[in-house]
């Protein structure tokens, strides 16, 4: 059996990564959580999703941060990565 693709939520409020969390897995994705932009880079390093969901305004790293970090490597050059706000 193939394993679900992977798809990291990064995202400082805990409501928004529950609810966030439940709608991706609804539409049968294996979902990795991180709650700031440091634990985001680490876990994609390590799990390599397919898609990254960023929140702009986090601790530690914000999403931009994190996006160009991905940017500077050979395999995050090309991950589809959304950026999102609540501003």
């Amino acid at each position: 059996m193939n394993p679900l693709p992977k798809i990291l939520i990064a995202d400082d409020e805990p409501g928004f990564l529950a609810m966030y969390q439940k709608f991706v897995e609804k539409a049968g994705f294996d979902v990795l959580l991180a709650h700031d932009g440091e634990e985001a880079l680490k876990l994609a390093f390590d799990e390599r999703p397919a898609v990254v969901v960023l929140d702009v305004d986090m601790a530690k790293k914000d999403g931009l941060e994190v996006m160009k970090e991905f940017v500077k490597t050979n395999w995050a050059k090309n991950l589809p990565i959304i950026i999102l706000t609540g501003k």
